[in-house]
């Protein structure tokens, strides 16, 4: 596995992703249905990705390794956010008006 691996491959799709974040979540702050906390979780965890994977590879070493390091995992807390809210949001939304479950 480790041989197969392609680094390149798996960080153009964690940009993707990222991005993919950071749009749907500018979508969710212009709507009514979403909070705000959620939509700049999401911006955030976005962005904090973009930037991380930008500065690794800038200088694989010294302090910005240290600072894309830390970005990555405020991303993940930030994705966490944006995942935890936004599931609830959807949860409530699905459940207004449905009659219970057989």
């Amino acid at each position: 596995m480790f041989t197969l691996f392609n680094e390149n491959a798996f960080l153009v799709s964690y940009v993707i992703v990222s991005a993919a974040w950071t749009m749907m979540s500018s979508i969710m702050l212009r709507s009514d249905v979403f909070g705000r906390i959620t939509a700049y979780a999401g911006i955030l965890a976005g962005a904090a990705g973009i930037v991380a994977v930008v500065l690794e590879h800038i200088t694989p070493t010294g302090t910005l390794l240290l600072i894309a390091i830390s970005l990555y995992f405020a991303a993940i807390v930030f994705l966490l956010i944006w995942v935890i809210l936004a599931g609830r949001r959807l949860y409530r939304l699905g459940t207004i008006g449905s009659s219970p479950p057989l």
